[in-house]
């Protein structure tokens, strides 16, 4: 099995190999017209097919193919220790295994061994399809994520894939209210969420079984306020609570209290609501109407004592969709994060988001958002010296209510430097053409589906945190502090620079030395002068 790689397109190749052609065979042709000694023409013809196949050949550059196996190479960091590298030689069948600094070429696929390469290190196998193998180490980074820019209160979400060597070992980030994941043996992919308090460069150290494998650095910036409303027939230790928890968010809270059938309790102005949290009392007044369907408000029903009825009115007045189905012949069900909830569950509909073992609904309409809770006591987890979990449920129902910032950006961390970065912009006002950004001067171009989204790229020459006053930050990483991803992402950008292959075809292929087809041409041509001196 073969293929050509011809020097140059294979139409203007055949046009030049037929003129030659045409050239070579007139002399034998003219010579036959003369009758010359048939043995003599045959031999000329014979001898000019020869050269002009082989000089064929030579440019049409034929690959024979190979077997997969046979192209196969281990090629490992010296740095290992025989029974690592035995250990991967049986387990991938290998038939060679060389040190990367011994490599020189030929072989196609290239399996290597090893955590931390340089582009000094991999410059050898530049050209060659990497398969990388991570050596088994405890505490191994394989790949780490997180968001490196967020809002004040906002939910940090951090990726990872590492090696463990033991089923007991335990991986946080030491931030407070982090929950500890234990790890299985082998390697792990999973997800840390964690709340930030604070505002401005942050630094939490991710920790191993007391280890610290690196620090995660991003920046948090200070969420503005938003406008809530609480409209109550009346208060409960649930709402008050709820009242406080938003106000040392540093949200503005106000709050309206029926005390009669005409008269109310209320604090503060109506003006520029974005959330109203209601009961159901409040929901059959024109003015909560007016303010979901004309202002685009967010509404969230708390309180509830029949949601099936309620389900049903709110379905009338706004159009959606809400179904509550019964769970048990019971007064409450208990939730897994402690919280009582009435004995019914939102049936999932489509357009519809719910969670919190279906004890939450939010649906999307025409005019704005609409929760309704069937949570009855949340407060008590307070009590119990359980804020997470109190924050970890307000934070999913406030935050898939609140309406999006003005202003914000995104980015995902860790930006490495040297290596290029992608950063998305939001701004419902105005959108510019680039953003200074750390140190950088970032260059974005809008959305075409979006006009408030732009995004750009840009590369970290500075190492550490790149600033301005007042400004977005971001943390740019060495080879030295996170060396597996810096390997990681040289040997993508090798991978990326090959021609794929089909992943169907068991066979690969090899050049075949010019230099056979250049001797042949040599001594075709050494024939071809000699034949005349011959005598016949």
């Amino acid at each position: 099995m073969f293929e050509l790689n011809p020097i140059v397109s294979i139409p203007f190749l055949l046009v030049i190999l037929g003129l030659i052609l045409l050239v070579g065979a007139a002399p034998i042709f003219l010579l036959a017209r003369k009758n010359h000694d048939p043995k003599r023409l045959l031999l000329k013809a014979g001898l000019f097919l020869g050269f002009w196949i082989c000089l064929a050949l030579a440019l049409l550059r034929p690959q024979l193919g190979i077997d997969s196996d046979e192209s196969r190479i281990l090629v490992y960091s010296s740095s290992l220790d025989k029974a690592e590298i035995d250990f991967w030689k049986d387990s991938l069948q290998m038939k060679k295994a060389i040190p990367l600094q011994r490599f020189s070429s030929g072989e196609n696929d290239i399996f290597l061994l090893g955590a931390d390469f340089s582009e000094e290190d991999l410059f050898p196998i530049r050209k060659k399809k990497i398969t990388w193998i991570l050596p088994r180490k405890h505490g191994q980074l394989q790949d780490i994520s997180w968001k490196g820019a967020i809002r004040k209160g906002e939910l940090q979400r951090l990726t990872y894939t590492v090696f463990s060597d033991r089923d007991s070992a335990y991986l946080k980030v030491l931030s407070v209210g982090s929950d500890s994941i234990q790890l299985q043996k082998g390697w792990n992919q999973g997800t840390l969420e964690f709340y930030n308090a604070g505002v401005g460069e942050t630094n939490l150290p991710l920790i191993l079984d007391g280890d610290t494998l690196t620090s995660v650095r991003y920046f948090t910036a200070a969420s503005s306020p938003k406008q809530y409303f609480f409209k109550l027939g009346f208060p409960s230790g649930e709402t008050r609570t709820l009242t406080n928890w938003l106000r040392e968010k540093g949200e503005h809270v106000n709050e309206s209290i029926q005390l009669s059938r005409s008269s109310y309790l209320q604090s503060g102005a109506e003006d520029s609501l974005q959330v109203l949290i209601a009961d159901p009392s409040q929901v059959a007044q024109k003015q909560v109407q007016e303010w979901v369907k004309e202002e685009n408000t967010a509404l969230l029903l708390v309180q509830l004592s029949d949601p099936r009825s309620i389900s049903q009115e709110v379905n009338r007045l706004f159009g959606t969709d809400f179904q509550a189905e019964a769970t048990a012949d019971a007064t409450s069900r208990t939730l897994a994060n402690g919280m009582e909830a009435l004995p019914f569950r939102w049936k999932e509909q489509s357009g519809q988001k719910t969670f919190h073992e279906g004890s939450v609904a939010i649906q999307d309409t025409d005019f704005g958002k609409i929760a309704i809770s069937m949570v009855q006591a949340s407060f008590p987890l307070l009590l119990e010296g359980k804020e997470k979990t109190y924050e970890e449920f307000w934070g999913d129902v406030i935050g898939a209510l609140e309406p999006d910032e003005a202003q914000s950006f995104n980015f995902s961390a860790p930006v490495l430097i040297g290596f290029e970065s992608q950063i998305q912009l939001f701004n419902r006002d105005s959108l510019s053409s680039e953003l200074s950004f750390g140190n950088e001067l970032v260059f974005v171009s809008q959305s075409l589906v979006n006009p408030s989204k732009a995004s750009g790229k840009w590369t970290s020459a500075i190492a550490g945190w790149n600033r301005r006053e007042n400004g977005p930050a971001y943390y740019s990483y060495t080879s030295e502090e996170l060396p597996n991803i810096f390997s990681g992402q040289l040997i993508q950008a090798i991978n990326q620079g090959q021609v794929s292959t089909d992943g169907n075809d068991l066979r690969r292929y090899q050049p075949v030395s010019p230099w056979i087809w250049i001797l042949g041409m040599l001594l075709f041509l050494g024939a071809m002068w000699l034949e005349p001196k011959l005598k016949g």
